[in-house]
């Protein structure tokens, strides 16, 4: 019943913002408001597992530019599920607040010449993405993690 899982970089700041990146106009899901994430590829397969904290950690960091050594990279996750969906959200905090966050990772995406997120935005409660395009596993897990 599952036609897709996947993993997401939440990222979370050190003053408890989310950084949610909206996809740029060129992208498969231009417009939509979310964690960097991807499909896991052949090279996240470790014989009979899928290791989805290192596909999780590679899509952050190609999506934000963000270094290792900016990432408190913890091993909670959070899946939601959803029709056909399952995400697995995977608690990633960066070591900066929101607004810096957001200039540092924002000044990384300005060095690309297509970059998949074309604006980032800042959510410090759950009705701050009330406005956003967001895939159905979003406000759930902002709804949760708010609570």
């Amino acid at each position: 019943q599952v036609t897709n899982f996947f993993g997401m970089a939440a990222l979370r700041t050190q003053d408890g913002a989310f950084l949610l990146g909206e996809m740029g106009p060129h992208t498969a899901n231009a417009g939509q408001s979310y964690f960097p994430a991807g499909t896991p590829e052949p090279a996240d397969v470790r014989g009979a597992h899928v290791d989805l904290a290192a596909s999780v950690t590679r899509e952050c960091l190609e999506e934000t530019g963000l270094a290792l050594s900016e990432l408190d990279l913890r091993d909670t996750w959070t899946a939601v599920i959803t029709k056909g969906q399952i995400a697995f959200m995977r608690d990633l905090r960066l070591v900066m607040d929101a607004q810096s966050a957001k200039r540092h990772i924002e000044a990384n995406l300005a060095q690309e010449d297509a970059p998949e997120f074309s604006r980032l935005h800042i959510v410090r409660a759950p009705e701050d993405a009330h406005g956003l395009t967001m895939p159905s596993f979003m406000q759930p897990f902002l709804d949760f993690s708010f609570r």
